[in-house]
C-alpha cells in the first residue's frame, strides 16, 4: 500500500521526480534467490573479524549481499531495496541522486529468501510500475537534527529543498564473511541555507558471522569550517515483515533492542554494540511522523531507558499498528574534521528453522575459576550445531570441541560446558550470552545471564587509635559489609606479624553495613613497646578488603595531685587575696594528659578574679586562655601537662564594695577541678581540697591631708585619721595655715567645685580628703609709727635717722612654691605737716637709706628695697636692715624749718613681685 503524507512537523527532505525511461517489469523472487550451489560451503565461520581486509572496490551493478542461513534460506541485504537489483541497474551518479529523487538508495534494506518466498523487512511496496515499488520510499535512512530543525532523507513523500545537495556520491563493495559482500556508501551533504552544514557521511553494511547479524554503521564527519553544536543523527525505518506491517513490536530485553514476529518470521534490531544508537523506540509509523513525534529535541530519550520490569524479553513495546523503528545518537558537538558514529544490527530468521536453546544458569556472583553452563537445545532439521558464549560483548568463544549432533532431529538435547577462567573478567561483572548456530547457519535465540564480580568486602574501623595498659584486653568496634558472600573471615596482625583470626561472621544481610564488637587479647599486646600497629582485613571466597590500621599506644593512666592554698584567712571588704594551685601528674611516662583545663568553684557576688594576675609557673597567661564569665568561675586552659612536671597557678581576687556594704562576714569556700584527656580521649580529672577565707565588713576611715599645691610632698599640717560608722557623715573644713591659702579640695581624687568652705564626706564611701594650699607673698607684720623723737632745730640744716619703730617690726612672709624677687615701694601720701598749723608743710625731707643710696620719697612710688627669699618663711627687714643703719630718715636743708613744733606725715609702703 502507498504510505500517506501525514506530517506532525515541517522537515526539509530531498525529493526528485524520476522520469528517465526505465522499463519496469515484474521479477519473481526466484530471480533474486541465490542458488544453493553458489554458496556451498559458506557455513564455515570467520570468528576473527567482521569482514575481510580486502580493499573496497566500486560497485559495477546493484546486487544483494547474501548469506546462507538454511538449506534453501538466505539473508540478503543492500542499500535501497530490491528494484535496482531486479533491474540490474548500474550505480547511480551524484547528479542522479540530486535530480532524480534517488534518496531511498541511502536506506539499508534486509530480506529473507525462504525457498521461493521473498520476505522483505522494510516497506517497499508501491503501485506496480511506479518508482517507489521495490524501493524503501517511506523510510528515512538518514536524519539530521538539532533543536531547531529536522532534515529527513530517503522519504519520497517529503518536501524538496534545493538548497541541500549531495556531492561525491560513491558506492563500494568488498568480500565479507560467510560468502557475503560488505557494502559502503560515501557521499557529502551540504546545506547552504540556515542551518548550514557540510558533512561527509559513510554508510557500511557487513555481515558479522559471530553474531549472525548485519551490522549497519554510519559515520558523520564535519567538513564545515565552523563547529556544529548539539546535532543528533538517526533513522526512521518503516518496517514490514511479510505481507503485513500492522504488527506488535516486542522488547528483546536487557536493553538490547526490539523485534517483530509475523507469519513465522522474526526481525531483530539490536543496539547493544559499540557505537550502538543511544536512543531507540518501537512506535507507530504515524504517516511518516514517527521520528518527529517521539524525538522532538536532540536530548529526548526512548525505550532504552526502561528496565526489566517494563521492557523484559517478549513484552510489548508498541501495540499492533503500522510498525516503525526509530533511533538516533545523543547530541554531539563536532569541530571541523571531527566525526561521530551510529550503529545497529539486524537479523531475519525463519522461526521454525531457528534452533532453540535454554539455559539453567541464572544471575549470580563470580568467585573465580571456570564457570559451568548447561541447558538444552532443539533443532527441527539441521544435522549438528555449535554452541557459543559471548562475554561482555567480546569475540564469542565456541564452547564445544566436537559438533553437537542433532540425532534424533527435533528432539530436546542436553548440553553442559565450562567457560575457562581466562575468558572471564576478574575485576568487573561478566554478562554471558549463550547462543547456537546450527549446521544450516541458523542462529538460535539468546540466553543471557550475569555473574556479578565478587565485590570485595568493605571494612571500617570505628576506632583508629587506642590506648592500652599492658594488662587489659583492648576492646574496639568495626563495621563491615559485603554484597555477595555468605560467610566471611576477619583477620588481624600485629606489627606485621602472624595472621590471626579475629572472627568469622555470617552475611545474613548482604550489602548492609553491620557492626562487630571485638577484643584483642592483652596477651598479644604484652610487652614494653610504647606503640603497636594492628592491621585488620576481611576475606571472602576470593576477595580481600582494603586493610585498615589501628594504632595502639601504651599510656599509663594519669595520677593527678591537686594542691591548693590561699594567702590570707581573712580580709576586709575592698581588699584582695591570692590563691596558689599546684598540679602534678604523678604517673610514669608515657602518660598523656592533654587539653587540661583548670576550673574553680563559683565565686560569691562582689568577689572577682583579676585576670591580669593569672600566672602559670610565674608567667602571665594570655587572655585568650582565661575565662571569668557570668558563671563566676575562673577557667584557665593549660594544654598538655607532662608527667612529673609541677604546674603552679597563681591569681588574685578582689572583694568589691557591696551595695549596700556588707554588715556581716562572708565565708568564701573554694576548690578547683582540673581535667584533661588521655590518649584514648577519656577524661581524667581531679578536685582539690577546700580553701576558705573570710571577708569582713569594713572599719571605715577617712584620711585627711593638707598639702602644698604643686609640691605634694610638702605636708603643711597633719590630721589624725577620721574613724566612724558605715554611712555616717562628717563635715570637714580646711585649716588656717600661716602664709598659705586654700587652692582646691579633692575627695577620693575628685575636685570639689566650686571651692567649698566646708566639705561633707561619708564613712565607707569616701576614703580620702585632701586640702591643697598655695603659698603667698605678704606682710607678716608692719610698724604703725616711726617716731623720730624730739630734735633741736638748726637753722643751718640737719639730718634725723634711726626712728623708733612703734608697733611690730616690718617682716615679709614668702611661702610661694616658686620663689621670686619681691620689692618694697614707698610714697608720701600726706606730707610732713605741723600739727599746730596745718599750713606749715615741710616737703622733700623724708628719705630711705638702703645699702647703696638715699632715696627721696615723694607722692609717687619709689622702690626702696628688693629681696629674694631662698626658703619659705619670714624675712625681718627691721632686724636685718633698719637696725644696721639703713631705713627711713629726714634731711632738713638750711632754713627749711619755718616753725617749731610737732610734725606728722603719712607714708604708704607697697609689697610686690619684682620681676
Amino acid at each position: 500500500m502507498k504510505k500517506g503524507m501525514i506530517r506532525s512537523k515541517q522537515f526539509f527532505l530531498i525529493s526528485f521526480l524520476f522520469v528517465v525511461g526505465i522499463f519496469f517489469t515484474s521479477i519473481s523472487s526466484s530471480q533474486i534467490k541465490a542458488k544453493k550451489d553458489e554458496t556451498k560451503g559458506v557455513s564455515n565461520r570467520n570468528l576473527s573479524s567482521y569482514v575481510t581486509e580486502e580493499e573496497w572496490m566500486p560497485i559495477t551493478k546493484y546486487e544483494f549481499s547474501k548469506v546462507r542461513v538454511g538449506l534453501d534460506q538466505f539473508l540478503a541485504f543492500n542499500f535501497g531495496g530490491s528494484k535496482d537489483v531486479e533491474l540490474g541497474n548500474l550505480p547511480y551518479t551524484t547528479e542522479q541522486l540530486n535530480e532524480d529523487n534517488l534518496t531511498p538508495i541511502l536506506t539499508p534494506t534486509f530480506y529473507y529468501l525462504d525457498g521461493e518466498k521473498y520476505i522483505s523487512t522494510i516497506f517497499d511496496v508501491g503501485v506496480p510500475g511506479d518508482f517507489d515499488d521495490g524501493r524503501p520510499g517511506s523510510s528515512s535512512g538518514l536524519i539530521i537534527m538539532d533543536n531547531e530543525f529536522t532534515h529527513e532523507f530517503g522519504n519520497l513523500y517529503g518536501n524538496y529543498d534545493p538548497s541541500i545537495v549531495f556531492k561525491n556520491f560513491k558506492q563500494y563493495k568488498k568480500n565479507g564473511s560467510n560468502g557475503s559482500l560488505s557494502l559502503k556508501n560515501v557521499f557529502e551533504l551540504e546545506s547552504s541555507n540556515d542551518p548550514s552544514y557540510h558533512l561527509k557521511i559513510t554508510q557500511t553494511m557487513e555481515y558479522v558471522s559471530d553474531d549472525g547479524r548485519v551490522l549497519v554503521t554510519y559515520e558523520y564527519q564535519n567538513l564545515s569550517t565552523e563547529t556544529i553544536t548539539d546535532y543528533a543523527f538517526g533513522s526512521l525505518l518503516d518496517t514490514k515483515l511479510g505481507e503485513d506491517d500492522d504488527v506488535n513490536i516486542y522488547y528483546i530485553g536487557k536493553k538490547r533492542g526490539l523485534y517483530i514476529e509475523n507469519e513465522g518470521y522474526r526481525l531483530d534490531f539490536r543496539f547493544d554494540m559499540p557505537n550502538g544508537a543511544a536512543n531507540w523506540q518501537g512506535t507507530d509509523y504515524a504517516g511518516g511522523g514517527a521520528f518527529a513525534n517521539n524525538f522532538i529535541s536532540v536530548d529526548d530519550t526512548g525505550q532504552e531507558q526502561l528496565g526489566e520490569d517494563q521492557a523484559a524479553e517478549g513484552m510489548v513495546a508498541e501495540v499492533q499498528g503500522d510498525s516503525a523503528i526509530i533511533f538516533k545518537t545523543k547530541p554531539v558537538t563536532l569541530k571541523t574534521g571531527e566525526s561521530t558514529k551510529l550503529a545497529y544490527g539486524v537479523s531475519v530468521s525463519a522461526m521454525d528453522l531457528a534452533p532453540k536453546i535454554t539455559s539453567k544458569n541464572e544471575n549470580g556472583t563470580y568467585f573465580g575459576g571456570n564457570v559451568t553452563v548447561e541447558g538444552t537445545w532443539q533443532d527441527i532439521d539441521s544435522n549438528s550445531a555449535d554452541l557459543y558464549a559471548k562475554i561482555n560483548g567480546k569475540t564469542p568463544i565456541k564452547l564445544n570441541k566436537d559438533k553437537l549432533m542433532n540425532d534424533p532431529k527435533n528432539t530436546v538435547h542436553d548440553w553442559a560446558f565450562e567457560i575457562p577462567e581466562a575468558e572471564l573478567s576478574q575485576t568487573e561483572d561478566n554478562q554471558i550470552t549463550i547462543y547456537l548456530f546450527d549446521s544450516d547457519n541458523n542462529r538460535s535465540n539468546e540466553e543471557v545471564f550475569t555473574l556479578k564480580d565478587n565485590r570485595k568486602p568493605i571494612l571500617t574501623l570505628v576506632e583508629t587509635t587506642g590506648t592500652i595498659d599492658g594488662v587489659s584486653d583492648f576492646e574496639g568496634t568495626l563495621k563491615w559489609s559485603d554484597e555477595d558472600t555468605d560467610e566471611l573471615a576477619i583477620y588481624y596482625s600485629i606489627d606485621g606479624g602472624a595472621k590471626q583470626l579475629l572472627s568469622k561472621v555470617m552475611n545474613t544481610d548482604k550489602g548492609v553495613e553491620q557492626t562487630l564488637a571485638y577484643k584483642i587479647p592483652s596477651l598479644v599486646l604484652a610487652g614494653t613497646k610504647p606503640m603497636y600497629k594492628v592491621e585488620f582485613w576481611i576475606e571472602d571466597n576470593n576477595k580481600t578488603s582494603d586493610s585498615k590500621e589501628l594504632t595502639l599506644i601504651k599510656n599509663n593512666q594519669p595520677s593527678i595531685q591537686a594542691d591548693f592554698s590561699v594567702e590570707k584567712t581573712e580580709i576586709f571588704e575592698t581588699e584582695s587575696n591570692s590563691y596558689q594551685a599546684t598540679i602534678i601528674n604523678n604517673a610514669q611516662e608515657p602518660s598523656e594528659w592533654t587539653d587540661v583545663v583548670y576550673e574553680t568553684d563559683a565565686f560569691p557576688k562582689n568577689v572577682i578574679v583579676d585576670k591580669t594576675t593569672v600566672k602559670v609557673n610565674g608567667a602571665l597567661v594570655p587572655e585568650a586562655q582565661i575565662s571569668f564569665e557570668t558563671d563566676r568561675k575562673l577557667k584557665v586552659a593549660l594544654g598538655k601537662i607532662t608527667p612529673k612536671t609541677v604546674t603552679k597557678i597563681t591569681y588574685d581576687v578582689h572583694s568589691l564594695v557591696a551595695e549596700p556594704p556588707i554588715t556581716e562576714a562572708i565565708i568564701v569556700n573554694q576548690t578547683y577541678k582540673v581535667s584533661g584527656k588521655t590518649h584514648s580521649e577519656t577524661v581524667v580529672e581531679k578536685t582539690s581540697m577546700v580553701q576558705t577565707f573570710t571577708i569582713k565588713p569594713q572599719e571605715p576611715k577617712i584620711n585627711v591631708l593638707y598639702l602644698e599645691d604643686g609640691n605634694e610632698a610638702h605636708e603643711l599640717a597633719t590630721e589624725p585619721i577620721k574613724e566612724g560608722k558605715m554611712g555616717e557623715t562628717i563635715a570637714l573644713s580646711p585649716k588656717i595655715i600661716d602664709g598659705y591659702r586654700v587652692s582646691r579640695i579633692t575627695v577620693d581624687g575628685m575636685e570639689q567645685l566650686p571651692l567649698p568652705e566646708t566639705i561633707t564626706v561619708e564613712f565607707g564611701k569616701d576614703k580620702e580628703v585632701i586640702f591643697y594650699y598655695e603659698g603667698k607673698l605678704e606682710f607678716k607684720s608692719a610698724p604703725t609709727l616711726l617716731d623720730f623723737g624730739t630734735q633741736t632745730g638748726n637753722v643751718h640744716g640737719m639730718t634725723v635717722d634711726s626712728p623708733e619703730v612703734v608697733g611690730s617690726p616690718l617682716v615679709i612672709s614668702d611661702t610661694r612654691a616658686t620663689k621670686q624677687r619681691w620689692s618694697l615701694k614707698a610714697k608720701i601720701t600726706e606730707p610732713l605737716t605741723s600739727l599746730e598749723n596745718d599750713q606749715v608743710i615741710l616737703t622733700d625731707v623724708i628719705k630711705y637709706k638702703n645699702s647703696t643710696e638715699d632715696i627721696l620719697l615723694t607722692d609717687a612710688d619709689s622702690v626702696i628695697f628688693s629681696h629674694e627669699n631662698k626658703v619659705s618663711g619670714a624675712y625681718d627687714i627691721t632686724a636685718n636692715h633698719w637696725n644696721k643703719g639703713e631705713g627711713f630718715l629726714m634731711e632738713f636743708p638750711p632754713g627749711s624749718i619755718k616753725a617749731l613744733g610737732k610734725y606728722h606725715a603719712v607714708m604708704t609702703i607697697t609689697l610686690e613681685n619684682a620681676k
